[in-house]
């Protein structure tokens, strides 16, 4: 019980999630999956244009996606100069199907990004609603 409430307790912290869950002892967990699109081997900077198409396509698909597809969370750019180019995490029991989809994705296919994926288990119900600019 200890270590679920201190899981609880980092899971508050970062998410700012669970504090009803950890007063009443329960936690409830759900499975996630983060995503990394990285350069692969046929990338190409945004410079180029084929390069920019690419991003431009990207964008309408992610957008598309969110509306979609309630497993997706979140999807952004990545900006620390790693080889990572942006970056989605989904909320998901299916892995390997994740997994196949973006391992049979057009521009995965094509070398354009190589995916890296990570699993990992967090409070349940981890969400982000969309604020309208102003």
């Amino acid at each position: 019980m200890k270590r679920l409430l201190i899981i609880a307790f980092l899971a508050t912290m970062l998410f700012g999630q669970a504090l009803p869950a950890i007063a009443e002892d329960k936690v409830e967990f759900a499975s996630y999956f983060v995503v990394y699109a990285e350069k692969g081997p046929n990338w190409k900077p945004q410079t180029d244009v084929d390069g920019m198409d690419v991003r431009l396509e990207i964008l309408e698909n992610l957008k598309s996606l969110l509306k979609q597809h309630s497993d997706l969370i979140i999807a952004g750019l990545v900006n620390d100069g790693s080889d990572a180019e942006f970056i989605m995490i989904f909320q998901t029991e299916d892995e390997m199907g994740l997994r196949d989809l973006l391992k049979n994705a057009k521009n995965v296919k094509n070398g354009f990004y190589k995916p890296r994926g990570h699993s990992f288990h967090g409070p349940a119900g981890l969400k982000l609603e969309t604020i309208p600019r102003k």
